[in-house]
This record gives C-alpha cells, sequence and structure tokens, in this order.
C-alpha cells in the first residue's frame, strides 16, 4: 500500500518519527490509510486516480492517522483535561483519539468521501459511530 513515505510523513507531522515509528513505518502507515479509507469510504488508489496523484491534504489525514498509532498504543492514550500541582492530580478527558482526528479533519475527509456525503451535519467514522460536527467544538 505505503502511498507515503517516512520522510513526507516526518514533514508533515512536523516532527522527525520515533523509534517505534520508524521500526514499524510499513505497517502503521497502512493502517492509518486504512482507517481514512474506512472514513471515506473510498480506497487511497482510486482517491489517487480521479486527482492523478494523492492530494496534500489527505496525505496531511494520512500523517496525522499515523502519528497517533503510538499515542492509541500507550497506556495514558488520553488527552488530560486538568491537572492539579498540590496533592498531584491528573484528569482524563474521555474523548477518543477519533474523535479528535475526525474533529480536525473533518473538512477534508467530506471533501473525498464517498460515504454519501455529510448529512444534516453528521460525518460516519470508520466504526459506524456518527460524530457530529458542530458538537466536536
Amino acid at each position: 500500500m505505503s502511498n507515503l513515505t517516512s520522510v513526507e510523513v516526518e514533514a508533515y507531522l512536523g516532527r522527525t518519527l520515533t523509534k517505534a515509528e520508524s521500526d514499524n513505518f510499513d505497517i502503521w502507515e497502512t493502517v492509518a490509510e486504512l482507517r481514512v479509507e474506512g472514513l471515506i469510504c473510498s480506497t487511497i488508489s482510486s482517491v489517487k486516480s480521479s486527482y492523478g496523484e494523492l492530494p496534500k491534504d489527505l496525505a496531511l489525514v494520512i500523517s496525522r492517522y499515523f502519528g497517533a498509532i503510538e499515542a492509541d498504543n500507550s497506556p495514558e492514550n488520553g488527552q488530560i483535561s486538568s491537572k492539579k500541582v498540590e496533592d498531584f492530580s491528573i484528569t482524563y478527558n474521555g474523548t477518543s483519539a477519533d474523535e479528535i482526528l475526525v474533529k480536525q479533519n473533518w473538512a477534508i475527509l467530506a471533501k473525498y468521501s464517498s460515504c454519501g456525503k455529510v448529512r444534516n451535519g453528521k460525518t460516519l467514522n470508520h466504526d459506524g459511530r456518527f460524530f457530529r460536527a458542530d458538537s466536536l467544538y
């Protein structure tokens, strides 16, 4: 599958890849593409054939999903919503990485979607749950 190189992913993420990302680049890049394909109800290959190449904004989304894989695999995969210094306390919010990525990228995903497009402000993510675009802000 691998439509992106490690150099391109580093450029889109704005950072160098971690050791785990470098060691697992091919499989993680494939997983990231499969996640995006599930969100747009189409294959990356068909998008490439329609546009002549992989659109840069869609490559950015794939790179963001690639970058989220390591976080998904860590035990502290939640987003911190608050911290307390005295008596030390950390609170994680209940927002999943997928919800955050859909929120950040919903316009790009909708642009390339073959899923019946956005209906009533809703987009369909890869496991069939609907997220309201306006409720994610």
